[in-house]
């Protein structure tokens, strides 16, 4: 399946969650991490079910609004037992 990326919601310092570490299975709207905008964080989602390839960007680097953030490989769903 293709890979899949997670951009950033606004301009800020990405921080990546504890899911954003390559082979962390996550649905859609999951946390990956979060940019901090004056203070106010936004949060990082994954944008389809998948897993984690890696984190583009070094924590509490400088982000621009649509720029890529966290990469995912599009995988269907697993239903939880």
């Amino acid at each position: 399946m293709p890979a899949r990326i997670a951009t950033s919601p606004a301009v800020g310092v990405f921080q990546p969650g504890p899911t954003a570490v390559g082979g962390t299975r996550v649905r859609a709207g999951d946390r990956l991490g979060v940019v901090d905008m004056l203070g106010v964080p936004q949060e990082v989602v994954a944008p389809v079910d998948g897993i984690v390839i890696g984190v583009i960007v070094d924590a509490g680097t400088a982000v621009e609004y649509g720029q890529e953030l966290v990469q995912l490989e599009a995988a269907p769903a697993v239903e939880a037992r």
